[in-house]
């Protein structure tokens, strides 16, 4: 009879060492699949705050009571610069999402719905060639109690003739990172006249 409960004990210890073994052997091959939006834009951070979202949602996000909303598409490395840079300060004010949409898709083929969220935002937004309302890109949008309450999309009117390192100074980064600290605490502000009366637009830089 001991040596039953010795065998069965020693058989135990096997099968719970190969069980042990197993996981962390699954662990230690298991594949990490890089988020697609870090790899997209090139973000150097590991920590990243955009999540992607459809353009119905981002719809619904420009009436709701707090949203940072981010729109741009990975194809343009004025854009890829930009999503650096707002997801740095993000971090830095511990925002832990900003809503992200590649609206390249949508805006191209003039959708119904890309439509629909021009007219949301058209007190914001600027002209095309064609005298329509259009939304440039990058373009970031601070929402609160339902309002634009700030917005930035200063390098999506640059002109073609200067490069992204030309115009993205050391002056000029920090210029623009600051400038999106103070949206953020514009947006977590508890002065709920201000936020509601108050549309604060990027100065415009000379094209």
């Amino acid at each position: 009879m001991k040596k039953i409960k010795i065998l069965f004990i020693i058989a135990f210890a096997v099968v719970g060492a190969l069980l042990i073994y197993n996981h962390f052997d699954k662990e230690k091959n298991k594949v990490i699949k890089p988020n697609p939006i870090q790899v997209d834009y090139n973000i150097t951070n590991d920590d990243i705050v955009f999540v992607s979202k459809s353009i119905d949602e981002i719809i619904n996000a420009v009436g709701s009571d707090y949203a940072i909303i981010f729109m741009c598409t990975p194809e343009t490395v004025w854009c890829q610069k930009y999503a650096n840079i707002l997801n740095d300060v993000a971090i830095e004010k511990d925002i832990d999402k900003i809503l992200y949409l590649n609206i390249r898709t949508e805006r191209s083929m003039n959708t119904l719905k890309y439509q629909k969220l021009v007219n949301l935002l058209s007190d914001i937004l600027r002209v095309d060639d064609s005298g329509e309302k259009r939304i440039y890109m990058p373009e970031v949008l601070f929402i609160k109690n339902g309002r634009v309450i700030a917005h930035d999309n200063e390098t999506s009117i640059v002109t073609s003739d200067t490069s992204v390192t030309e115009y993205y100074t050391l002056e000029k980064e920090e210029e623009i990172r600051e400038r999106l600290r103070g949206y953020i605490d514009l947006l977590n502000s508890d002065d709920t006249n201000e936020t509601n009366e108050t549309v604060i637009e990027m100065k415009e830089s000379e094209e």
